[in-house]
């Protein structure tokens, strides 16, 4: 499914994950993989705590780190498409 603003993400809740220092850490059980974010993929990945929309994650991480709208969005779109096709995430209704 091809993402957007409206787009609403959901963590798939079969992933374990852990913070370890300023790191993400997560664990696919089902795909027997392991995957380490950096900072601000460990953030969205925090934010997704509830569902939300990509436009509400671009708003959050723009209020957080100095980036530009259209910057941040494109990113954010990108790397929520590797974690769909890992299928980490999942898109839902809103």
């Amino acid at each position: 499914m091809v993402l957007g603003p409206d787009s609403c993400i959901a963590r798939n809740g079969d992933i374990l994950h852990s913070a370890i220092g300023d790191e993400t850490v997560m664990m696919s059980v089902a795909a027997g993989e392991f995957y380490d974010l950096d900072p601000v993929a460990g953030r969205i990945w925090q934010l997704l705590e509830v569902p939300g929309t990509v436009a509400q994650l671009r708003d959050r991480l723009c209020a957080e780190f100095e980036v530009d709208p259209a910057t941040c969005e494109a990113d954010v779109l990108l790397f929520l498409g590797e974690l769909q096709a890992l299928d980490l995430v999942r898109v839902v209704a809103s």
